[in-house]
């Protein structure tokens, strides 16, 4: 599990699609495991004019599907649709479905309503939604998450206003992200 994770979040900082040989990515890059592994494992494929695009961020609908593709999350393709700016036709709605209807609710979408799958998914967006898919929609406790005698767990839910900080406290406390 931690190994996925680790290799779902390292896609998420450095690509979108990946392909076995890339036009702009060296064969000795440190990520290329990465790559290869996604690629291998068919959750993400290249662009038609071979390049990788390593500095290109990854939206929210990109990153459902490397979510679900890796944990085999069967999509739901027939549910309503809560978001007026996801385009029922599109290839992601049914990542964007899945993420809303599934029991373990992995996306809620923003205040006013929309989703905004266009969007770069930012790193505690993306922390969320893998905690939540691969904890079965549960928060899983954090104990004794100390860095230099320092808690991190209680220094991050002493300040609740932050929604993103028990996720994270999650995350860390599993080692599946740096601070």
């Amino acid at each position: 599990m931690k190994k996925i994770l680790s290799t779902l979040f390292l896609s998420l900082l450095l690509c979108q699609v990946a392909f076995a040989n890339f036009s702009d990515v060296d064969s000795s890059t440190y990520y290329n495991g990465a790559i290869d592994w996604m690629t291998d494992n068919a959750i993400l494929q290249g662009y038609p004019d071979g390049s990788f695009q390593p500095d290109r961020c990854v939206n929210r609908v990109e990153f459902l599907k490397i979510l679900f593709e890796t944990n085999e999350t069967p999509l739901i393709t027939v549910a309503e649709n809560p978001f007026p700016d996801v385009d029922e036709t599109s290839w992601y709605a049914p990542y964007v479905l899945t993420g809303y209807h599934q029991e373990n609710q992995t996306i809620e979408g923003y205040p006013d309503g929309s989703f905004e799958p266009e969007q770069c998914v930012n790193r505690v967006e993306a922390i969320k939604m893998a905690t939540l898919e691969f904890h079965n929609g549960e928060i899983p406790p954090v104990a004794g998450l100390y860095i230099n005698g320092y808690d991190i767990a209680k220094a991050l839910t002493d300040n609740p206003d932050e929604w993103w900080k028990e996720y994270y406290s999650s995350a860390r406390g599993a080692n599946t992200v740096g601070i």
